[in-house]
């Protein structure tokens, strides 16, 4: 059934003429012969689901959809609904069909990247990237080094130099860049995001002392990534201003683009506030 709904979203997006997607669905049904539930899961992209539990925590249900043991580029989705191939064919590389269980009063819910990759530790640059290397067997342990960046997209820092070389050691043992930051393998990032999001979740529950439901999990979740890009969406929207300034070229066009972007910023703010004065009530 999720892999004929897959079928009917292509379909319409050709139908209609439209671009590019990522999709992620889910399911929860009944199991006949046991007391708990399954979630099923369908993904093409970079969109990820994940269940809260009362017994075992917080987890990814979406891990085979890419090596969390591998550097990612954020820029790359991994797969995608729409014309992507030869003007209507998707790209399913990374298709993915999960399943878990879980029990009554656990919490399903789905996330796109703008979501999930702001608790990734090096996006919100409070740790640094970490790439091993394979080395000859003949090197020494100390030698098996390893690169660092102070940036996701292009490996230096922001002066362009690459930071391989400058890596230190805290007083824990552990590597840290040389701007104090720790240093973190993909598998840590993947572990520290879903553990920072559960800490969130957590920190709440302990104040409201009782369990949060499902709508208050998902205004926890965006007014925390509202609350860390916000100074990003400041600079961003100062840059668009800048340009409408200096370019009277393209002044209506970018004027134009600032209130776009301003009416996005206010229905976000909007309608985070829309969910948690909802659950007030």
């Amino acid at each position: 059934m999720l892999l004929r709904s897959l079928d009917a979203a292509q379909e319409t997006i050709l139908r209609h003429e439209a671009g590019l997607t990522t999709l992620c669905l889910a399911f929860v049904c009944p199991l006949q012969f046991l007391e708990c539930h399954a979630v099923c899961v369908v993904s093409v992209g970079d969109s990820l689901a994940y269940v809260l539990s009362r017994h075992h925590g917080l987890r990814e249900i979406t891990t085979g959809s890419r090596d969390v043991s591998c550097e990612r580029d954020i820029r790359d989705a991994g797969g995608a609904l729409g014309p992507v191939r030869n003007g209507c064919d998707p790209e399913l590389h990374n298709l993915t069909l999960s399943m878990t269980f879980v029990d009554e009063a656990d919490v399903v819910f789905l996330a796109t990247d703008g979501i999930s990759d702001n608790f990734d530790p090096v996006i919100t640059k409070i740790a640094a990237p970490l790439t091993t290397q394979s080395h000859d067997d003949d090197d020494d342990d100390d030698d098996g080094a390893t690169e660092t960046a102070g940036d996701e997209e292009d490996g230096t820092d922001d002066s362009g130099q690459q930071l391989g070389s400058r890596e230190q050691r805290s007083e824990d043992g552990g590597q840290r860049s040389d701007d104090g930051r720790p240093l973190m393998t993909p598998a840590e990032r993947h572990q520290y995001a879903v553990k920072e999001m559960e800490r969130i979740v957590h920190e709440f529950e302990l104040f409201a002392e009782s369990s949060c439901s499902a709508q208050e999990l998902t205004g926890i979740i965006v007014q925390h990534v509202l609350k860390t890009t916000d100074i990003k969406r400041k600079v961003g929207l100062c840059v668009c201003l800048s340009v409408c300034l200096s370019d009277s070229l393209s002044l209506c066009l970018s004027l134009y683009t600032c209130a776009c972007l301003s009416v996005c910023l206010s229905v976000c703010d909007f309608v985070s506030l829309s969910v948690r004065s909802s659950v007030v009530r």
